[in-house]
Order: structure tokens, then sequence, then C-alpha cells
């Protein structure tokens, strides 16, 4: 599957990635809190180590956010991306999805609801815009 013909597609609580054409073919996305754990294991450092390089307060902050009971803020997210060498979608693509889906559908509703005179720029931009944002639902690759 290249990434084009890939789109993130939610079941329950579990993301899979699948071909948009054969849906047949779903592989579990990895869960971002297994993901978190699994990378900082890679790299052999200690919850109390990313704790000091994110600049967080304690070893409980990495927990949560490993376990996936708290998302952790852009500025940490980022963080956690550099540390471990990997773009911040390989460690939160869940989250980016459910982000994607969410931003596809109010812009779905709002172009629904779009008025405006067909000759007016802004609102021809407007148009434009929404319409390019309803094409983020169930996909996490641009």
């Amino acid at each position: 599957m290249d990434r084009g013909s890939v789109e993130g597609v939610a079941y329950g609580k579990n993301i899979y990635l699948c071909d948009r054409e054969d849906r047949s073919s779903l592989k579990l996305m990895p869960n971002p809190s297994t993901s978190l754990r699994a990378a900082r294991k890679r790299t052999g450092l200690t919850q109390e180590d990313m704790v000091y390089l994110l600049g967080g307060t304690t070893a409980g902050m990495v927990c949560r956010h490993e376990k996936g009971t708290r998302t952790p803020t852009v500025e940490m997210a980022l963080g956690y991306a550099l540390i471990h060498g990997v773009e911040a979608r390989e460690l939160f693509g869940n989250l980016e999805l459910r982000i994607r889906t969410r931003i596809g559908e109010k812009a779905a509703t709002l172009f629904s609801m779009s008025h405006g005179s067909p000759s007016d720029p802004r609102a021809a931009r407007r148009r434009l815009a929404l319409e390019r944002l309803c094409t983020l639902r169930g996909s996490i690759f641009s």
C-alpha cells in the first residue's frame, strides 16, 4: 500500500490502516501509548530522563502519556518525536486521525451551510478552503 492509497479507519477504540479501494486489508495502527513506551525503551532512556529532557515535573507525567490516559501538549509531543528521532505522526497517528476526522466533519457542516455570492472572491476562497478540509475525514495522509 502506498501512502496515497491508504486511509485510517476507526472501529471502536482501534484505528486501522487500509487500502482505500480494498478495505479487507486492515492493519492495526500502533497505539500511541505503546509506541511512546516502545520508543523510550529502544533509546534506553528512563521516564526520569524523559521528564528532564521535556522539562516536565514528574515521571508520572511520562507514565500517563505512555499509558494513554493523558494527551501530551503539542510542545511535549514534538519533544517526544525529536528525542526518539521520528515524526510526531508515527507516535501520535491515532490522535492525528481523530483531529482530522473532527475537523473534516465540522468543515462539511460549514460547507453545507455556506452561502454567499458565487462571484464574491472571499466566499469562493472560503468554499475552497472548506472543500479541502472536508477531504481530511478518515485519512491520515495528505
